[in-house]
């Protein structure tokens, strides 16, 4: 079986930190933060300032008149949404030029960012404490399984025909396919990838609990949100009007105060906030 801590470290000088994205994430999160003093870290990172200058000239958010300067970009774009792109890009291209046989990168990133979009949905309906937390976390919370698919892809294999049944025995869970063959799970993966880039600690612990939230060892609702989060991107994904039971945890939906009548509106909710979201993150990649 391989081992989670000697993976990630290996990875270490494959997957590179993604530092600024981070860093004007955090800034934006300050109420106080001067947009001058933004806009000098994004000028840093030529694929984060392209991107929030592309993004800001979209169809999308363009008011006829361009803008040239990261200052004025962010301005038009607002800090929610320059702290999504921020650092959406910045861990999107921590992972440029790897590629994964079962999972195109592609498929990846959008269904992370249903699943952020959903996050995000929820957390406003519950007035979640961590709402500023709740994209961010939702964007990021299967880094561990890309991780292991893009180097773990024999042993992943063997995970995803768990899953599927192809082996003739019932499908297993992901979470339980993993340890199978692994040991243990891409939660783990994301949550040792995650203290290597110095993330904050509850984004760390919703990486690692989000399909486990009854087992995090901290009180917080963010990843029993992700939890849900993650079920109604899969929902919206198949087609579904609702999630299934069976695909969350029992204590999810009293936990958060919801019921079965508003997941099937948040799936629907969903699917028309993810179509301007995914505009607007084509527009800048």
């Amino acid at each position: 079986m391989a081992c989670v801590h000697t993976l990630v470290r290996e990875v270490k000088g494959l997957i590179s930190l993604p530092e600024i994205g981070i860093k004007v994430s955090t800034m934006l999160r300050n109420e106080d933060v001067s947009m001058t003093a933004v806009a000098a870290v994004i000028e840093q990172d030529p694929a984060i300032s392209a991107a929030v200058l592309r993004m800001a000239n979209s169809a999308l958010l363009s008011r006829g008149k361009e803008v040239v300067s990261i200052s004025r970009a962010l301005l038009r774009l607002g800090t929610n949404q320059s702290a999504e792109l921020a650092i959406g890009i910045s861990v999107a291209h921590a992972f440029d030029g790897i590629s994964a046989d079962k999972m195109t990168v592609k498929q990846f990133w959008r269904h992370s960012i249903n699943c952020a979009a959903a996050s995000r949905l929820i957390a406003s309906k519950i007035l979640l404490s961590e709402q500023d937390a709740a994209f961010s976390a939702g964007l990021l919370h299967d880094l561990g399984r890309l991780l292991l698919l893009c180097y773990l892809p024999e042993e992943m294999n063997r995970v995803l025909a768990l899953t599927t049944g192809e082996n003739g025995q019932p499908p297993m869970s992901m979470h339980d396919a993993e340890h199978e063959v692994l040991g243990f799970d891409h939660g783990e993966a994301g949550e040792l990838l995650a203290w290597q880039w110095k993330l904050p600690a509850m984004l760390s612990r919703t990486m690692r609990y989000h399909h486990t939230p009854a087992e995090c060892p901290h009180e917080s609702l963010l990843p029993w949100t992700i939890h849900l989060g993650n079920a109604i991107a899969d929902a919206m994904e198949a087609g579904a009007e609702n999630i299934g039971t069976g695909d969350i945890d029992p204590q999810t939906l009293a936990k958060l105060g919801l019921d079965l009548d508003d997941t099937a509106k948040l799936v629907a909710d969903l699917s028309d906030n993810c179509a301007d979201l995914h505009d607007l993150m084509s527009a800048a990649a």
